[in-house]
């Protein structure tokens, strides 16, 4: 059985897609836990995932029933079977493939940096008019997987970004919308 994922008193059990009983690879990494971390117990208000491979942030995060963004069908088959194995709703979580966009406006973000630079720049121009005035955007990725670049970015076309100290291989940037 993997290990399954520990945030404060609650224990995730999440599987990678499609799923190896055996396979020796978790479904979740540090990044993972240390945006969850980040976020906190507060009311993050409207709450958008982005990039969750096999749904460690949304489930995580389903008490405040975030819409997740993703790019993958594998995704959405290890959140819907991710959810499902936590007792929790189908609905929990809403799904949005990444050909569409999230409706509405959003105060949070959670994001993990995706392999792809150009994918980065397309998903960060079409999430900034998504963003609610004081919007809070935490990213995250395993840092020996995340160039400079990724940051920049950030900066570029959504606002100040700060990244914080590596915390057990893992990086972390908090970036604030600005509103020119």
């Amino acid at each position: 059985m993997p290990e399954p994922l520990v945030i404060g008193n609650a224990t995730i059990q999440l599987d990678r897609w499609p799923r190896q009983p055996d396979g020796p690879l978790r479904a979740w990494d540090t990044a993972d836990q240390y945006l969850i971390d980040e976020l906190g117990d507060g009311d993050p208000g409207r709450l958008l995932v982005i990039n969750d491979a096999f749904g460690a942030l949304a489930v995580a995060l389903r008490r405040h029933a975030p819409a997740s963004w993703n790019d993958s069908h594998l995704a959405l088959l290890a959140l819907r079977h991710n959810l499902a194995t936590n007792d929790a709703p189908p609905d929990a979580v809403t799904f949005v493939p990444a050909d569409s966009l999230p409706e509405g406006r959003f105060d949070t973000v959670v994001a993990r940096y995706p392999k792809s630079l150009a994918f980065w720049d397309d998903t960060l121009r079409r999430l900034r008019p998504l963003l609610a005035p004081g919007a809070r955007i935490l990213t995250g990725g395993m840092i020996k997987h995340t160039p400079r670049r990724a940051y920049e970015l950030l900066e570029e076309i959504i606002g100040p970004t700060r990244t914080g100290q590596g915390w057990k291989k893992a990086r972390l940037a908090v970036t604030e919308v600005d509103p020119g």
